[in-house]
């Protein structure tokens, strides 16, 4: 039937509209109780990031997996070895660079090793220093190359390198002593 002038509001003439009654509540008493608590607001939803996290069994279990995953990255963090420190041949060995001006100053510390198998290693060692800066885009900037003999003097000692500073951002230095060697990088910092 289509709309026209013999129709009022989309009902012939004659006709009297459909109308809706809703008695609050009567149907609720045929509803499961899962549903009638819904209305009612009964089984609101928790509120609080702790009491959402262990509401189920299955948000306990993610949140069980966060914590053993956050508990992992911190041991890893700790108890892991920094990037510019590192022992070679009984010595050992800690990286530092920063920059002042237009130059980038670089220092590798040298000390006896408190380890025992660093105490059997007596007398004088020859540190063979290959110091790489790297700028910016990746590349290899400027070389360096020293030796150092290092002694059971207990003193610590130190090899200082000095860079023209071509945008340097982070320092390589390759350590060799007898035939260990041991690979340091750290990032230039800014003074």
């Amino acid at each position: 039937m289509a709309f026209g002038d013999d129709m009022i509001d989309g009902y012939p003439e004659g006709e009297e509209p459909l109308v809706f009654h809703h008695k609050n509540g009567g149907f609720r008493e045929r509803e499961s109780q899962v549903y009638r608590d819904l209305a009612t607001g009964k089984n609101q939803p928790k509120k609080g990031l702790f009491r959402v996290l262990v509401s189920t069994k299955m948000n306990r279990m993610i949140f069980f997996a966060m914590i053993m995953t956050f508990g992992v990255v911190l041991a890893v963090s700790l108890l892991g070895g920094k990037a510019n420190e590192g022992l070679v041949n009984g010595v050992y060995c800690s990286l530092n660079a920063f920059s002042f001006g237009d130059d980038v100053y670089v220092s590798v510390s040298m000390r006896r090793s408190s380890a025992k198998k660093s105490a059997e290693i007596k007398g004088q060692r020859v540190v063979h220093y290959k110091v790489v800066a790297v700028n910016s885009d990746e590349a290899d900037a400027d070389v360096q190359e020293q030796d150092v003999v290092f002694t059971d003097s207990g003193d610590e000692e130190n090899a200082r390198f000095v860079f023209k500073n071509y945008e340097i951002t982070k320092i390589n230095a390759g350590l060799s002593s007898g035939e260990e060697t041991l690979n340091l990088t750290c990032k230039v910092q800014a003074r």
